[in-house]
């Protein structure tokens, strides 16, 4: 597997030094739970890192899965140009004799910023993996206030690999949840590297138009469809 950044150990370190008590405050807005489709499934603990916002991390083994390591990040509500949920450099190993699914799923609901009430947000779903080995995929999906981005999703075997899919959403106010949920399955000893980020920034005006544009199309297709079937 690759190795970490210095980011990841430095985060890594931070987080051990709070949860030993070496620093104090917490927050309950971030939740990560990871499960094996099958198997277990566990709620890691959330540590509030002052000027980075909530974060989490794991290593060792969980189920058929190694971890070289996990670091889940949220800057809610620090972050006032974009809300951002990060499951960074995610590097694991299943150890089984057969295919397994992980599935890693993170949500925050005590974001306040970018904008108010009833704006549009522009939300963006993105994955990247530096390996995938053979058998493996992954897919990651995005939500802000239950409005689901389409799936972005990667095929192994896969070097250095990524996917983008987007949306208009509408947020809530005062604050407003994202979520995140990151599906992995790896064939037998199969092993990956994969970050999945939600960001939820103010859209251009240039994109908000581009976007309510395409709904008449959008709508259009979707009747046809049903029309078809029919």
């Amino acid at each position: 597997m690759l190795r970490f950044s210095r980011r990841f150990a430095l985060l890594a370190i931070i987080a051990g030094g709070l949860t030993l008590g070496l620093a104090a405050p917490t927050k309950a807005g971030l939740m990560v739970t990871l499960s094996q489709v099958g198997g277990p499934s566990i709620s890691l603990p959330v540590t509030f890192v002052p000027g980075v916002g909530d974060i989490a991390t794991f290593s060792g083994s969980f189920g058929s899965f190694t971890f070289e390591g996990l670091l889940v990040t949220s800057n809610a509500p620090l972050g006032a140009g974009q809300a951002m949920l990060q499951d960074l450099e995610l590097s694991t190993r299943n150890n089984a004799a057969g295919n397994r699914t992980l599935i890693v799923s993170v949500t925050d609901s005590q974001f306040t910023t970018p904008g108010t009430a009833g704006d549009n947000l522009l939300l963006t779903n993105s994955l990247a993996s530096s390996f995938i080995t053979a058998n493996g995929s992954t897919t990651f999906v995005s939500s802000l206030d239950g409005q689901a981005t389409l799936p972005a999703s990667l095929t192994g075997p896969l070097i250095a690999g990524s996917d983008v899919t987007s949306r208009i959403a509408t947020r809530g106010g005062p604050t407003f949840t994202l979520v995140n949920t990151l599906t992995l399955v790896l064939g037998p000893l199969g092993t990956a590297q994969v970050t999945g980020t939600t960001t939820a920034a103010l859209p251009e005006p240039s994109t908000l138009a581009m976007a309510f544009g395409a709904l008449p199309v959008f709508g259009l297709v979707a009747w046809r469809r049903r029309r078809k079937q029919a």
